[in-house]
Formats: C-alpha cells, structure tokens, sequence
C-alpha cells in the first residue's frame, strides 16, 4: 500500500500543470501516463491497483473541535449572540404575506443552546411559538425550523460540495459565495444550502446563509406547495 501511494504521488507530481482538465479524472490522466510509459518499469499488479484506486475527498483538516465549530458554524449562524430576524412569509397556501419575528436569546455557554422565539402576525391575527438551537461538534441544530422541522440547520465543516442526508432529504453546499438581493439589504459569500426533497421526488429547496448574520433566505419548491422565507430587517446586539 505504501509502493502504491508513492507511484501515485509521484504520477500526480509529473503531471503537467493543467493536463488534468475540469471533466478529465485522475484516473484518466493516469491511464494516460500509462499509455505513454514503459511499463516494464512497473509491477502490472502495481499498475492495475493504481488505475483502478478510488479517489476520496475527505473533510479538511481543521485546528480542533471547537476551532472546527466556531470558526464554521457560528460564524454563519451566531446563536450566542440576541439576534431578532424579521422575515416576509409567502406560500401558495395564503394570499398576500405575513411577517415572521424570529428572535434568538438565552444562549448557555453550559449546553452551548439559545432559544428561538418565533411571532407570527397576519392584518391582527398573531400567533407565537419557540424552539431551541443547539452547537454541536458536526454543526448547529435546529429543534424546529419554521418550513421543514427539525434539522442540521448549519454544519461545522464548511465548503462546496459538502453533503448530507437528513429526513430522507439529500442536502448539500452548493456555493460559499453566493450572492442574494433582498429588502434587508445585498448580501455576498453567502453560504447556500440546497435540497432534494425524499431524493428529488418530492421537489427542492434552497437556503442562504450570511456570514455574521444567519439565515437570510430560503425557499421550499414542493410537490403541493411553494414557501418563501425573505429577510427584511435584522439587529444583533
């Protein structure tokens, strides 16, 4: 195994820079180089391992458990922070909108949890409920969350690609630079999460995050109905 991983790296290292293209594998460059090789000066067995290898991304390396945490989640989602979130809520199951208050406090550093306050108001109709967030090691979760229940609402690993499966839905960061015009302002290198809901059958959805900030945006495409979260005010103290 260790012959084997110094001819890969040494294979990797004689590659010309940008011989391996967007839609070109390792494995094709390497079958490549092959090809254009002696191979008396390699084992075949040797050979065939290393074109037949699978090539996993694994997680970046990070400086710690709780430098992986509060460098990744919280600096998208500050619950240790009393942040109060005003939203425009619309649905195909009402006409018009209505405004959501979103407010979080209490945070404990004992337990590393904050609760949610949640005030929902229609013409002179209101209604409230609450829910906790909790900072775990893999990421920040959410009790409840006003479209889709409970959920990892942010993991502490952050970067394009990173995927999860949760309720039977496939989730994923699709951009750590995503950009989002809304009434409560422009928004850049947003972190955007995105849905498949009961692997795609049921529909999508999508949600923004701002760095500093939190949740800023998000929209839920299903089979029966379409909801939309926009964020129109915001204060953090």
């Amino acid at each position: 195994m260790k012959m084997l991983s110094s001819l890969i790296t040494l294979i990797l290292m004689a590659l010309p820079f940008g011989s391996v293209s967007a839609g070109q594998s390792v494995n094709q460059a390497m079958k490549k180089i092959f090809a254009e090789t002696d191979r008396s000066a390699f084992s075949a067995e040797i050979i065939e391992k290393a074109i037949n290898a699978d090539f996993n991304i694994s997680e970046p390396a990070c400086r710690g458990k709780q430098a992986k945490v509060t460098d990744a989640a919280l600096t998208y989602f500050p619950i240790n922070r009393k942040i109060t979130y005003e939203y425009e809520y619309t649905s195909t199951d009402f006409i018009g909108s209505k405004r959501l208050l979103f407010t979080i406090k209490n945070y404990s550093e004992k337990d590393a949890t904050a609760s949610v306050d949640v005030t929902i108001i229609k013409g002179n109709k209101t209604s409230k409920f609450y829910f906790k967030m909790q900072l775990k090691h893999n990421g920040i979760y959410s009790s409840n969350s006003f479209l889709s229940g409970p959920r990892l609402e942010i993991p502490s690993s952050i970067y394009r690609g990173k995927t999860w499966i949760e309720n039977g839905n496939k989730n994923w960061i699709s951009s750590i630079k995503a950009r989002i015009n809304l009434p409560a302002g422009k928004f850049e290198n947003c972190v955007k999460i995105k849905t498949k809901i009961g692997n795609g059958d049921a529909g999508e959805a999508s949600r923004y995050y701002a760095k500093g900030i939190g949740l800023i945006y998000e929209e839920w495409e299903a089979e029966d109905r379409s909801d939309i979260l926009k964020l129109t005010s915001y204060s953090i103290r």
